[in-house]
């Protein structure tokens, strides 16, 4: 996995487990995967040899199109990941030329909902190579239940603290109803004047934490034109049992 060493007020460093090699590299400008700089990815790659290339940045980057010259310089397909869920939007300018070549040249495009695949429909692409799948799995061996671990908090939200999230909503929702509410997570401006709050936590104390609430809230809604949708924080509360609050 190669991603950047800094995400907003976060800083990532290289990681190793087994046969899990995670590389980080600075961003070369904006806060975006696509500026990577692309002599240092090639480096990265090339170091490798992969047998795949898995691409989770937004097809009509910069970064998507080196990601088809990898896969051909090394000749591996190339699998590309979308999330953009508004069926009629089209990028336009030379990003919408970008994403037209990558889209052509892909072997396989994981959408990670229906929207999303319908968008991918309507830029033309061959519907053989799509895919309706989630982003990455859930390790339902490390969510589960635990009846050992105290049930604390009556809601919990984990994710990123941005107002698009829905939190103002269920911040009220759960201050007008007297209800125990714990939030967990960062990389955003929201917060929490009711209820508790807590800071992102190792992905492996998440699971107990979790088992402390009865149940799990996620609020996502549209925000600047773009369609907010659920994520894997609905998952994660689905593999430990708990009841959860979604909206449409």
């Amino acid at each position: 996995v190669v991603g950047p060493d800094q995400w907003g007020d976060e800083q990532y460093k290289p990681y190793k487990k087994k046969n899990f090699i995670f590389k980080t590299l600075p961003i070369a400008g904006a806060p975006s995967l696509y500026a990577f700089s692309f002599k240092a990815l090639n480096r990265v790659i090339s170091g490798y040899r992969p047998c795949v290339i898995y691409c989770m940045e937004e097809i009509f980057t910069f970064f998507a199109r080196e990601c088809i010259r990898f896969g051909k310089e090394y000749g591996c397909p190339v699998v590309f990941f979308t999330w953009e869920n508004r069926p009629d939007y089209r990028i336009g300018d030379s990003f919408d030329r970008i994403e037209q070549d990558c889209i052509r040249e892909a072997d396989k495009i994981i959408c990670g909902n229906n929207l999303a695949k319908k968008r991918m429909i309507n830029c033309g692409t061959d519907k053989n190579k799509l895919h309706v799948l989630l982003q990455s799995g859930i390790d339902t061996e490390l969510f589960k239940p635990n009846e050992e671990i105290k049930k604390e908090y009556d809601v919990i939200y984990h994710g990123r603290l941005v107002r698009e999230k829905g939190l103002y909503y269920l911040e009220n929702a759960c201050k007008d109803l007297g209800v125990h509410l714990l939030a967990v997570g960062g990389r955003g401006k929201y917060h929490f004047k009711y209820g508790e709050s807590k800071d992102w936590v190792d992905y492996e104390d998440l699971p107990s934490i979790i088992n402390s609430a009865h149940i799990g809230v996620q609020f996502p809604f549209s925000w600047h034109g773009y369609q907010e949708q659920g994520n894997f924080a609905v998952g994660e509360n689905m593999a430990i049992e708990n009841p959860v609050i979604i909206s449409n």
